[in-house]
């Protein structure tokens, strides 16, 4: 009801506004715009393959965000013993890497697609539960790694998601329709799957110790995520470029600015070296003629 009411409104509203031009133009309407309106049904599904598709990719997507959402900062200060000061610092390195990320991922969406992106980040999202992983059992210091490559790829993702989910060809309809069967059923996932992973949490946690609980929980997650990949792969999505010639130009541009960066420091090393030692001539030569 949420979702196809306020479709009954818009498609509404468009027909009205499309009566109005053609009057306002001097044109009489088409036969298709005066046949009789017919109300539309209260719960609409997915009528073609690629809605399915679409609606298939949302549900496993969900489920494999949903099912470990917040487990980490729960797994990190009980059992890690992490304070809420420092989880706020974390949280604050993930949302400044996502910024710092989302100009990269923009100019790169807008020459080789989304889904091509998508793939991408998708991966990199995936491996974000096994950084879980080893801050459970070997250092948190992995946590740092989890929360900042965590901001940088889900910045990509929100990118590249909505250039693959935006057609640019097709009825208007057909495309808000889209969009929102991949809302809903993303929503119903994600909402859905972290009382799955607390159950699951629970159960194992009565009967194992909590480092294999939260070890089950997180090799599950990515288990899930590298499902989403897959059905990613059978998603329709506007023509893009793949993702392994997507990595390589992404990895040629980290390298060629690695070097710049190397080369920037290493002027500013060899300025400042020369200043300290015509500095420390200067002093001495003062201090001989004195």
């Amino acid at each position: 009801v949420a979702v196809t009411l306020p479709l009954h409104r818009m498609h509404t509203v468009a027909r009205a506004l499309a009566l109005a031009r053609l009057r306002a133009r001097g044109r009489p309407a088409t036969g298709a715009a005066e046949t009789p309106y017919r109300r539309a049904p209260l719960i609409v599904l997915p009528s073609t393959l690629d809605q399915w598709a679409v609606v298939k990719f949302a549900l496993v997507w969900g489920c494999s965000a949903g099912i470990s959402t917040r487990q980490g900062e729960a797994m990190a200060i009980s059992v890690l013993g992490v304070s809420v000061g420092m989880i706020t610092l974390l949280n604050a390195i993930l949302v400044g890497a996502g910024v710092l990320g989302a100009g990269t991922w923009g100019r790169l969406s807008d020459r080789f697609g989304g889904k091509g992106l998508m793939s991408i980040t998708l991966l990199g999202l995936a491996v974000d539960p096994l950084w879980m992983l080893a801050a459970l059992f070997v250092h948190p210091i992995f946590l740092l790694p989890s929360y900042a490559l965590g901001g940088i790829f889900n910045s990509g993702w929100t990118i590249a998601q909505n250039m693959t989910l935006v057609r640019t060809t097709g009825h208007p309809a057909d495309r808000i329709r889209v969009l929102a069967f991949y809302n809903v059923a993303f929503g119903l996932a994600a909402g859905t799957a972290p009382m799955v992973g607390g159950t699951i949490l629970e159960l194992l946690d009565t009967y194992y110790p909590v480092e294999v609980a939260y070890g089950a929980l997180f090799a599950l997650a990515v288990a899930l995520r590298l499902r989403a990949y897959q059905s990613l792969r059978t998603m329709p999505a506007p023509p893009s470029e793949p993702g392994r010639y997507v990595s390589a130009v992404v990895l040629r541009a980290v390298r060629r600015r690695a070097v710049r960066r190397t080369r920037v420091v290493r002027r500013f090393g060899n300025a400042v070296g020369s200043t300290i030692s015509s500095t420390f001539a200067a002093v001495v030569g003062a201090g001989r003629g004195v």
